[in-house]
């Protein structure tokens, strides 16, 4: 009898794991930004030279800089926004859970025009845009 609740408990716990697992989605933070047309989008650099713009640039940018509503947000979600930013920028490759997703498309949505919105979210619901010079 005790070995059947045991293997009960050992499939519910798997089980319970698998949905939790499932729930997490591993986005590549390092791929480039492209337009409708497929171009890979780019800035210039510090030091002048051109170089891609990357989801994880556009990601910390958008949870780290302040817009005016940010002055009502609570203290915890304000921590929430910079937790999130230090494991993108740990990571370039995070485990985020669809709450996190959804706070990185809000705050992305806040903060940038339509075209990085655009670029940022396809690439967040897991589209994979290869910019056209590399396809």
């Amino acid at each position: 009898m005790k070995s059947i609740a045991r293997i009960i408990a050992m499939i519910t716990l798997m089980i319970s794991f698998c949905a939790a697992t499932a729930q997490n989605k591993t986005i590549d933070f390092t791929q480039q930004l492209v337009n409708a047309a497929g171009v890979g989008l780019t800035e210039s650099g510090k030091d002048g030279k051109i170089q891609p713009i990357e989801l994880w640039e556009i990601a910390i940018n958008a949870l780290e800089t302040a817009s005016p509503s940010d002055a009502q947000l609570p203290g915890v979600k304000k921590f929430e926004m910079d937790e999130l930013a230090r494991k993108i920028y740990k990571s370039k490759k995070a485990d985020l859970s669809a709450d996190e997703i959804k706070m990185l498309k809000d705050r992305i949505g806040q903060q940038y025009p339509p075209l990085i919105v655009g670029a940022s979210w396809r690439l967040l619901d897991g589209e994979k845009l290869v910019p056209e010079a590399t396809k």
